[in-house]
């Protein structure tokens, strides 16, 4: 995999045919389902840093951005855009998003890319990026984690918060316990506090408290 070291400029420019999920939907009830409109803003990061995220646009299914960035990146292997919901309560509901890797950014010599670029499970964004530094080839021996996309999971994970200050937070930690729990199998028993028992090992205990303890990969900057 082709890593790239040096100076990354995006600019996010605008998105089209965005669509509320239905957890955005949750509360909206008979033809406000049809029509509801997000307030949306997307979040940027390289791997698993935090680079920042754009203005809010209110009441729009397309919005328009046109926010820059700028960020020194090493050992950089793909660029996240994750649109979101600006909820006036709780969590920040995620809306769609698209995954960016500098190896197909670099595959053609180019330093410059401008175009729309689809995303999951709807609409479209349109970005401008650009390049200055060099590429070469990841080290052999790099986390797992890092030769993948982020799975749907981690996705739900990362999703941010309000604090008093609006900045965005990482979910709590026990909402990777609870899809730890499940992937294993034994949720069940420990979310209905039934921890005795053959059915439950203090081996299980404490890794569940292990996983816990991790939370999800979530960094910011600032």
């Amino acid at each position: 995999m082709v890593v790239f070291n040096g100076l990354l400029k995006i600019k996010i420019c605008e998105a089209l045919a965005l669509k509320p999920t239905a957890w955005s939907l949750r509360h909206a009830v008979g033809q406000r389902t049809q029509t509801f409109l997000l307030d949306t803003y997307i979040a940027l990061n390289v791997d698993e840093s935090r680079v920042g995220q754009t203005s809010t646009k209110q009441k729009t299914n397309s919005p328009a951005w046109n926010d820059e960035f700028v960020t020194e990146v090493r050992a950089g292997r793909k660029i996240e855009l994750s649109v979101f919901h600006d909820a006036p309560i709780g969590y920040d509901d995620f809306v769609a998003n698209c995954i960016i890797q500098f190896e197909d950014l670099l595959q053609n010599g180019s330093r410059h890319f401008e175009d729309w670029i689809d995303l999951e499970p709807e609409g479209r964004v349109y970005v401008i990026i650009d390049l200055s530094g060099s590429s070469s080839e990841a080290e052999r021996n790099y986390d797992y984690k890092a030769q993948h996309d982020l799975e749907p999971l981690e996705m739900e994970r990362r999703q941010p918060s309000k604090n008093p200050s609006g900045s965005a937070q990482r979910q709590p930690e026990e909402f990777c316990l609870v899809r730890a729990l499940g992937f294993i199998g034994m949720g069940d028993p420990l979310l209905r506090g039934e921890t005795t028992g053959p059915s439950v090992s203090s081996e299980w205990l404490t890794l569940c408290f292990v996983v816990k303890l991790q939370g999800p990969r979530f960094h910011q900057n600032g």
